[in-house]
């Protein structure tokens, strides 16, 4: 099997590979499919990355969360293996920050967004209702493991807050058989590419790009 490094390097040189205007084309499938998902679709609160370079672009997911009325959470690097999310309710509300991704911009937005963690007891809260968080990675398998990009960020803060349906973004050129397990990495609940959704080994396609 080939290693996490090697794994990541290839899959995300496939994906740079892919032209513009496909990466473009695949993005608006994805799109479709996570705004018909039902865990997008019951979720009071969406977390969500902000695209950088050629990841799934995730512009109009975020757009259609505000539109729908949906709390949105943008991640914010504040150190070390460690960020947090803020809430916007804009994109204009973020600013370049680590290696030039957009962040909120913190001097105006004092809204950090904390979500369900272990230690919270609340028998009563609706489970459809949990939050969703959207994650981007170098490459995902067929069970929902994730290699990131080598920092830890959303390993790290995931294991501290468990309580998300979890939906990986990436185009199918990045999905590989089967992906090294090590004792911190957490997986996704599903993977949304522009073939279909891959959920426990299993590619659920639906109708919505045909």
């Amino acid at each position: 099997m080939e290693t996490k490094r090697e794994i990541r390097k290839n899959a995300l040189e496939r994906r740079k590979a892919l032209p513009l205007d496909i990466r473009r084309e695949y993005s608006h499938i994805i799109t479709e499919r996570v705004l018909c998902h039902p865990f997008f679709q019951c979720a009071d609160i969406v977390f969500c990355y902000v695209t950088f370079r050629e990841e799934v672009d995730t512009k109009d997911i975020i757009h259609s969360a505000l539109k729908m009325g949906k709390t949105v959470a943008i991640p914010k690097v504040l150190g070390e293996n460690h960020m947090e999310f803020y809430k916007i309710s804009s994109m204009n509300d973020l600013t370049p920050g680590y290696q030039g991704i957009l962040e909120p911009n913190t001097e105006h937005l004092q809204d950090r967004i904390i979500p369900i963690s272990p230690e919270e007891v609340d028998t009563g809260r609706n489970m459809e209702k949990l939050p969703v968080i959207l994650l981007p990675g170098s490459a995902f398998d067929k069970a929902g493991r994730r290699i990131g990009y080598g920092g830890g960020f959303y390993d790290t803060y995931l294991y501290t807050y468990p309580r998300f349906r979890k939906i990986g973004l990436a185009f199918s050129t990045q999905c590989v058989d089967e992906i090294p397990v090590e004792e911190h990495d957490v997986g996704v609940d599903v993977v949304v590419t522009e073939q279909g959704v891959l959920r426990k080994g299993e590619v659920h396609a639906d109708r919505t790009a045909e």
